[in-house]
């Protein structure tokens, strides 16, 4: 790997199995953050769960057993779990093994690209919230050259941070306070105020965008210096001051960040107008109908994933919130897939080109569609869909038949196998969101066994 003028990001290192391109707020940052890179010749790293894991193992075993504590489950004796304290933990590691700048997934770069390049000449750097006079040294984005020590001062200020807390009572209640404590921007302060480092390293460089889309900066500034841009601040900020705790606590309009991936225990309300309409439905069986019937005229090998697979699995039919078909084929039928657009367009559909993909959708329509995927011996050529790949060819060949409502439609070999391992729990939970409301709710199927049923299409 590069060791400078690399941009790292981190996804897919929680267990909930949602893709990156199911969370809109990200996945659009990802793309502006990889556009970016490629357009000012800086290297751009997704790093997932497996690729963690072997960093811990090959570079810092010493944390092992850290990194192990911060991944565990929440119990009546561990209320800590929050995947954010293995997110922010494993970046540390990372900026000190290889250097380079840190961002999160919500966050892109922007601005000047000489003063942007300019940061990797930094031996160290991290920024702060607008209009935050503490000037905290938040962890969303930072930059470092290879070896610096004060990351692995961080790292080791993590470990100890952890075990003199965790056991602590009043942490039980405020458990935003143990991830600031432990691997926030509290135990980074306290780095930092030891003499061997500079606190002058916090920047203003970061553009704020609140909920209602207003640029915030620092000190009420033109925002003319910063070089990232937040675009999921509100939940710190509204109006340009930082919220009072009394005011994030009965705020109803965001869902704090800290809980965006906590456990739901209680049945929730579910927003029943994520459902899919029936002549939606029903328009999206005839197009994956119709889609399916040529590829099989044509000899076209495709099989079912990501969603439509679940679907197909759990319940041998269409989620009932689900507003797109996933279906992939090899890389080296591209070509044979697209001489079907006359085909498609003979049936009033219409193939098209998006990015690394196609789309068969009809024409004055956007509330359903078909997605197609190619990828090459299992592997999706987007970097963001790393997490997601087959392991082997022989997960997905020969390929199996599985019902899809009325439908016959192929799937991978070892369709079970693969669910298990991307979407644990599938079978009991469900993450329920489509990209018309691009709102997500975790629910469970025993308090809403009648969405495990198909959405099936009227004649």
């Amino acid at each position: 790997m590069k060791s400078t003028k690399t941009i790292h990001q981190v996804y897919g290192i929680f267990d909930d199995g949602v893709p990156l391109k199911d969370i809109p707020v990200f996945y659009e940052n990802v793309q502006k953050t990889k556009q970016f890179c490629r357009d000012n010749g800086i290297h751009h790293k997704m790093w997932n769960l497996t690729q963690c894991n072997r960093l811990i193992t090959s570079s810092y075993p010493k944390f092992s057993k850290l990194w192990k504590h911060l991944q565990r489950k929440k119990t009546s004796a561990n209320p800590h779990w929050n995947p954010i304290l293995a997110a922010d933990f494993i970046r540390y590691c990372i900026l000190h093994k290889y250097g380079g700048i840190y961002v999160d997934c919500d966050i892109h770069p922007i601005g000047n690209v000489k003063s942007f390049h300019n940061l990797f000449t930094l031996d160290y750097f991290f920024v702060h919230w607008n209009n935050d006079k503490k000037k905290l040294p938040y962890n969303a984005v930072m930059g470092s050259q290879s070896k610096q020590p004060i990351f692995k001062d961080i790292m080791n200020e993590c470990k100890q941070s952890y075990y003199r807390l965790v056991n602590k009572p009043i942490y039980k209640q405020r458990k935003g306070r143990f991830i600031f404590h432990v691997t926030g921007h509290y135990m980074i302060q306290r780095v930092l105020k030891r003499p061997e480092y500079d606190t002058d390293s916090v920047k203003d460089i970061l553009k704020v965008k609140s909920k209602e889309g207003k640029i915030i900066c620092s000190g009420g500034s033109s925002c003319k210096k910063a070089l990232f841009e937040d675009s999921n601040a509100s939940v710190w900020f509204q109006g340009g001051t930082r919220r009072n705790k009394r005011t994030l606590r009965k705020s109803k309009r965001r869902e704090p960040i800290l809980k965006k991936y906590s456990s739901v225990t209680d049945k929730p309300n579910l927003d029943v107008s994520i459902l899919l309409s029936q002549a939606d439905v029903n328009l999206l069986y005839k197009i994956t109908d119709t889609t399916i019937q040529l590829f099989n005229q044509h000899n076209l090998a495709y099989w079912a994933t990501d969603g439509t697979l679940l679907g197909i699995m759990r319940s041998q039919g269409f989620i009932p919130w689900d507003d797109d078909v996933d279906l992939a084929i090899d890389s080296k039928d591209k070509e044979l897939l697209k001489s079907l657009k006359p085909q498609f367009r003979d049936e009033g559909l219409e193939l098209v080109g998006v990015g690394k993909y196609m789309k068969v959708r009809k024409p004055g329509n956007s509330n359903v569609w078909i997605d197609i995927f190619m990828l090459t011996n299992g592997k999706w050529p987007q970097n963001h869909f790393q997490d997601i790949n087959f392991r082997s060819t022989q997960e997905i060949y020969p390929l199996k038949q599985g019902k899809f409502g009325s439908l016959k439609v192929s799937i991978p070999n070892k369709s079970s196998e693969y669910l298990d391992r991307i979407f644990p729990r599938w079978r009991e939970v469900a993450y329920v969101y489509n990209h018309k409301t691009k709102h997500k709710q975790k629910i469970y199927f025993k308090d809403y066994p009648e969405l495990k049923k198909p959405k099936l299409p009227t004649s």
